[in-house]
């Protein structure tokens, strides 16, 4: 009986394999979104039930720990033996290259730019009241901080991935997210502009009267 082809699952979610929990969703749901549900009908239903593979070993401790032993010996063995002549200095191929030739499609407008701005604050903004008001428990999920900022989870992709690779938030043992000490830093230095100062109300009211 033959011996089922392996898959490069960090390949194929082009993904390191020292990737935490929180980068692989992120990835797998980038997958699903480009190969799921496109007009009621899936768009490649081969490469989603690999990326549902993935994603079940790749979460799962013990199979990710027998999976990457496999995958270091696969990836060993085919890495190809150079018998070629020396390759020239890195850039010299580059250099060949016609600019002209480079195709630049851009797809982001000034607005994706501050639309995104504004959900990295809110996120981190979200965070951070956690933070505060349960410090015991200073983590949210995706859902909880797409409903507290009056989005959908979905939208928060670009957003929680720039937290997390900028070091001013993490992902916890759970799979949620908590705001980093660098995280509250920022914050309260000005990054989110509702902390600047405190708006009047009660609390302001309340230190006049004190004094």
């Amino acid at each position: 009986m033959a011996e089922p082809e392996f898959i490069d699952y960090y390949e194929l979610l082009m993904i390191s394999p020292r990737a935490d929990r929180g980068m692989i969703e992120w990835a797998v749901r980038l997958m699903l979104t480009r190969y799921g549900q496109k007009g009621g009908k899936t768009a490649d239903p081969e490469r989603c039930e690999q990326v549902r593979q993935a994603y079940q070993t790749l979460v799962t401790p013990e199979e990710r720990e027998s999976y990457d032993k496999l995958h270091a010996a696969q990836t060993s063995s085919l890495t190809p033996v150079n018998t070629s002549k020396p390759r020239s200095k890195p850039g010299r191929e580059a250099a060949t290259l016609d600019p002209d030739t480079i195709r630049l499609e851009p797809l982001a407008t000034a607005r994706d730019v501050e639309v995104n701005k504004a959900l990295r604050m809110a996120a981190l903004s979200t965070l951070y009241d956690v933070l505060v008001t349960r410090p015991r428990n200073p983590e949210a999920d995706r859902v909880e901080i797409a409903r507290a900022i009056g989005v959908t989870s979905d939208d928060l992709e670009v957003a929680l991935w720039y937290l997390r690779e900028s070091g001013f938030m993490m992902t916890t043992h759970q799979g949620a997210y908590s705001i980093t000490a660098k995280g509250v830093e920022w914050a309260e230095a000005g990054g989110i502009p509702h902390l600047v100062e405190d708006p009047p109300g009660p609390r302001a009211v309340a230190s006049g009267t004190d004094g």
